[in-house]
């Protein structure tokens, strides 16, 4: 089914030990960077509201000023009477060479954000951001194929989606690892087809709080007769040949379809599990054990061996020069793939404006709130550039 009234046990297993791992990660912090115990921050909880002055007093934050007053200070710390300021439209667009922040030598960032599917990067109404083959493919292979570029990290930022769009990415990740360094990075999540387009990188590096992992798979058809009766509609056919049927949306699975169905299922997840274990230099075993849908925080999935080490783009721009042999204090240029966008064409893969409006307003509606997101297109946000991919 679908649909269930509650969470599964094990369901309700890997959230916990989900929810364990980012409570400590959370405290530890607090603990190192602010001096704030995981007994003060659960005396805050036990108020639950409070006045800001409180938060002062527990430590989380030093001071309660307004913003014109900050802005005062940090005038008067460069001997200003204004605090001159600078839109991020405006800075987005000051070239790294110019500040002395460029090498000679290059590493391609390429960028996959989204959900998986399809063969365009794209704004989907209903989905949101997608990824799709041919997009993020022809990326790849410009980086593996241009002679000035040392190495490649792979930013990957996604929660999965359709498989075969996964593997095709997958394939040419791994035809940038047998050219050169390939090193994936990821962000806020990379799992189920986020982690079969890393996993075939050289290296992996993901965040402390990344969710990573879910190595499992789903699927079945959606059986609508009964549907489409309460609507009036009625279907009638002819078929020829053994198992024509097999997928029709009229009927179940026969016994012996259902069974044909399920040992398909299970006979493709495993190659899956068996492809991670020979990238990962871990048995079939160790792999199902993490396997079977389950994700994990960074932390713990370097702790089981799917990933290479915890950290952010500068950890894995790091890893990627000691890679390819440059000093680690030689400065590199970083040219990331694709190049900023205006937002239209960021959110549409490069389509036409009418429709980036449209695909834009309509995902927000159904997701965020329309209004806010018209008040975006009043004040002509639609038309700057944005601050470069993380």
């Amino acid at each position: 089914l679908l649909t269930r009234e509650d969470l599964s046990e094990e369901a309700k297993e890997n959230d916990r030990w989900i929810m364990d791992e980012f409570w400590r990660l959370a405290t530890d912090a607090f603990e190192r960077e602010r001096g704030v115990s995981e007994p003060t921050m659960l005396g805050l909880m036990e108020d639950a509201v409070f006045l800001p002055q409180r938060v002062v007093e527990a430590g989380l934050i030093d001071e309660l000023i307004y913003y014109d007053q900050l802005e005062a200070r940090l005038a008067a710390r460069g001997g200003d009477e204004e605090l001159p300021t600078i839109a991020e439209s405006a800075y987005a667009k000051v070239e790294r060479k110019k500040l002395g922040l460029e090498g000679k030598k290059t590493i391609a960032v390429v960028h996959a954000q989204g959900n998986i599917g399809g063969r365009e990067n794209r704004v989907d109404p209903l989905l949101g951001v997608m990824m799709g083959h041919e997009s993020v493919v022809a990326q790849l292979r410009a980086a593996r194929e241009d002679e000035d570029v040392a190495a490649i990290i792979f930013r990957v930022d996604s929660g999965g989606g359709s498989q075969l769009t996964s593997v095709q990415i997958a394939h040419e990740v791994a035809n940038c690892a047998a050219a050169k360094p390939t090193i994936c990075s990821m962000v806020d999540v990379a799992a189920s087809g986020g982690y079969d387009i890393a996993y075939h990188a050289n290296k992996i590096v993901a965040d402390a709080f990344t969710v990573t992992g879910s190595i499992g798979s789903i699927n079945g058809k959606f059986i609508v007769k009964e549907f489409h009766e309460k609507l009036g509609i009625t279907h009638d056919h002819v078929d020829k040949g053994p198992n024509a049927d097999f997928w029709s949306d009229q009927q179940d699975f026969s016994p012996e379809q259902r069974e044909k169905f399920v040992a398909n299922h299970w006979a493709g997840y495993n190659v899956w599990v068996d492809s991670v274990a020979v990238a990962r230099g871990m048995t079939f075993d160790e792999v199902a054990a993490l396997g079977g849908g389950r994700v994990w925080t960074g932390t713990q999935a370097l702790e089981n061996g799917l990933i290479d080490a915890v950290g952010g783009l500068d950890a894995a721009v790091a890893l990627a020069k000691e890679m390819a042999e440059i000093p680690a204090d030689e400065k590199v240029t970083l040219r990331h793939i694709p190049e900023t966008p205006g937002l239209l064409a960021m959110i549409t893969g490069g389509g036409g404006d009418k429709t980036a409006a449209v695909n834009w307003l309509l995902y927000r509606w159904l997701h965020e709130d329309l209004a806010a997101t018209w008040r975006l297109v009043a004040e002509g946000a639609f038309t700057e550039q944005v601050v470069a991919p993380r």
